[in-house]
């Protein structure tokens, strides 16, 4: 299966919110309420970005979170739909991660 990576804009944080909240309902054995927000989603984009992967057209599939400092590179809020957990989209979007950060210069 292969995925196509777009960076995320404003227009994006609703689904982007969705996703991640859906992605993480595995922690609400432990966590009360939900994993992010708007305005989270929102203070990432203007702090660094958000790397989304979906198949043409189709509907968002999964998201991670790239910000550069100086030469360092860090990812998180890696996050993909339960449909399409276990395919090998976290792999995708960790390299997807580490190529935009090589892009941007980061040695680590």
């Amino acid at each position: 299966m292969s995925w196509a990576i777009t960076e995320a804009g404003a227009t994006d944080i609703p689904a982007i919110v969705a996703l991640v909240n859906l992605a993480y309902r595995v922690e609400d054995f432990f966590k009360v309420g939900d994993r992010t927000d708007a305005g989270e989603i929102g203070a990432h984009l203007a702090k660094g970005r958000v790397l989304l992967a979906h198949r043409g057209e189709g509907a968002l599939e999964g998201c991670v979170y790239v910000e550069r400092n100086g030469t360092q590179g860090y990812f998180g809020m890696l996050a993909s739909h339960p449909s399409a957990q276990g395919h090998g989209l976290g792999r995708f979007l960790v390299a997807a991660a580490e190529a935009s950060c090589r892009a941007a210069g980061c040695a680590r």
